[in-house]
């Protein structure tokens, strides 16, 4: 799943700063995402991490 996400960060032209992100909290809100995908939440949470 890591991987497409990189593919489509690329694509888009950006980045994502993994080594600033934390381990459990990207997995909540993944299972945030997961269960409520409208809501954007793995949006809001990469966002301060966008390059």
């Amino acid at each position: 799943m890591l991987l497409e996400h990189a593919e489509l960060c690329y694509r888009a032209n950006m980045s994502v700063n993994w080594m600033l992100t934390h381990k459990q909290p990207y997995l909540d809100t993944l299972t945030n995402a997961i269960e409520v995908p409208h809501k954007a939440y793995l949006d809001a949470y990469l966002q301060p991490f966008i390059a």
